[in-house]
């Protein structure tokens, strides 16, 4: 699934108990165009890379 245009795609993988739609649709819910990856991964990459400086 590409988020942004020019990014590369964002493979979805289900975890337990999660089927491949319901995967889907909820990366659909939290992806933001704005951002490559999906908000909460974008916040926590954004975070991580604040902790390393």
């Amino acid at each position: 699934m590409k988020i942004k245009e020019l990014a590369n795609p964002v493979y979805i993988s289900p975890g337990h108990g999660l089927s491949v739609d319901k995967a889907l649709e909820i990366i659909k819910k939290v992806s933001d165009p704005e951002y490559k990856l999906p908000l909460p991964m974008h916040l926590a990459h954004k975070h991580i890379n604040k902790l390393k400086k």
